[in-house]
């Protein structure tokens, strides 16, 4: 598929955060460690949602 994207995280302060990540293959708990750096919010305190559903951090973004 396609190399490096951009994907789009609110918030619950509602601010919109844009991560590039390297490909689809990228792993959840990678995406919180990008995350953390760009909004100083611990990973252990991180929980992504997508349609409702908690993301596990041992699956990859293409999973979901």
């Amino acid at each position: 598929m396609s190399d490096n994207f951009v994907i789009k995280v609110r918030l619950a302060s509602g601010e919109l955060v844009s991560l590039q990540v390297p490909s689809e293959n990228t792993p959840i708990s990678e995406v919180k460690r990008r995350l953390a750096e760009h909004t100083q919010l611990p990973v252990q305190r991180m929980r992504l949602l997508f349609n409702s559903s908690i993301l596990a951090d041992d699956q990859n973004l293409e999973s979901y």
